[in-house]
Parts: structure tokens; sequence; C-alpha cells
């Protein structure tokens, strides 16, 4: 028998679930990852008008792009784009926070500096650390936030919505992550957001939602699959 506390990492924001075993057995963490992000991660120390920047020296200004995303300064992250600072994990940061013009910025960055291969694989990947759930894509993240604007950027840029087949085999055998990489696909495909961006015929959008609502049975098939999962973990 397993059961749940909810802890908080010292170290960074990220909240997990600690799984313990009723006789005592070792315990582990299991991040909870974000899909929306409702406050700014930037330090106190960083928003003091310099953000981290070394006066009299540019070039060694330390601000990251979560930063300058964070405080909305679209000069400067354009600036460090070029300056080749890793996006990362930043794209799916923009998404979260709802930050159009920072997606069409890096977006854009991507299609003139890095060419449409590097693109396409930026727009279409995976998280690389552990704050975000490691089979959603950029697409997904929007689509369930239910952001037309960021979709629309994305789809313009190459992305596409990944097949559930793939999402479960990128999830693995971990149960949470499987739930998880399920739900939150199920949430994206049946976006608004979603079926207006692909769909430009307004029947067309009203029978797309209704087959992914009623054929495909999302609501009794979601419940049906967290039972399950809820089952092999207890």
């Amino acid at each position: 028998m397993l059961r749940y506390t909810r802890t908080r990492a010292s170290t960074d924001s990220r909240s997990s679930i600690r799984m313990k075993s009723v006789n005592g057995g070792t315990s582990r963490n299991v991040p909870i990852y974000r899909e929306e992000s409702t406050e700014s991660t930037t330090s106190h120390e960083s928003t003091n008008g310099s953000l981290n920047r070394h006066e009299g020296n540019p070039d060694r200004d330390t601000t990251t792009i979560r930063e300058v995303i964070a405080l909305s300064d679209f000069v400067r992250l354009k600036i460090l784009l070029e300056k080749g600072i890793p996006i990362n994990d930043n794209l799916f940061y923009a998404i979260a926070q709802g930050s159009l013009n920072a997606v069409r910025i890096i977006c854009s960055f991507l299609r003139v500096h890095k060419g449409e291969v590097q693109l396409h694989e930026v727009v279409n990947g995976t998280p690389g650390g552990i704050e975000y759930l490691p089979t959603a894509t950029p697409l997904q993240i929007a689509a369930k936030r239910n952001d037309l604007e960021i979709v629309n950027v994305l789809i313009r840029h190459g992305a596409v919505m990944p097949s559930l087949d793939k999402c479960l085999d990128q999830a693995g055998s971990d149960i949470i992550v499987r739930s998880l990489a399920f739900l939150l696909y199920m949430r994206a495909v049946c976006s608004p957001a979603l079926l207006i961006a692909k769909e430009t015929n307004p029947v067309g959008r009203a029978l797309r939602l209704a087959i992914n609502l009623k054929d495909n049975n999302f609501i009794n098939e979601t419940n049906e699959w967290f039972v399950d999962n809820q089952r092999q973990v207890n």
C-alpha cells in the first residue's frame, strides 16, 4: 500500500508527491508537473533593474531567458537568443506564462537563424528537464490552456499533435506519468482552440468536437483510466 504526502523541495519551486510504503520501505519523489505558471519564477535579486547585468561589462550579463520572459522584456529576449543562450525548456515556460510575444520571438528566431529542421525539432519536442511532463509538446500545452493565438503561432511554425500511442510510449511504464500523459493528450485534442486552428469550416469544427467528446467517450474513458491506475498504485 502506498500513501502520498506532498512535499516541497528546498532547492527549487517544484512540488512533488512523496510515495511511502506503509511497511517502512523506501520512498521516492514524483514530480508534480506544471502545465501552467501562475507566478513569476524570477528572483527578487534579479528584478532590481539590472537583471544580473554586471555594470560596466555587458559581456558578463548572466540574465536568463526565463527572467526576461517573466518580465516581458522582449528586446532583451532577442539579444539573449542572438548571443546563443540555449532555449532549453523556455518555449514551454513562455507558453505556460501565456506570453504570445515570447513564443513568436523564439519561433521566428529558430526559423531565421537555425533553419526549418531545428525549428520543427523544438516546436515538436519534449521537455529536457523535470519541470514539465516528459511527454508534453508545446502544442499540447498551448491547446490544453485553450490559448488560440499561441496555438496558431505554433502550427504556423510546424507544430503538430503527436499520436496518443507515441505519448504513451514516451511515458514508459510509470503509471502516474502514463496517466498524466493520457489526460494531457485528451484535454489537448478536445481543446476548442486546437479545433478552431485546425478546422476553418465552422460546421467541421462542431462535428470534430462532437466526435472527440461523444464517439471517443472522452469523459468516461478518462475516468476509467484514472480509476484503473489508482487501483494499481494502491
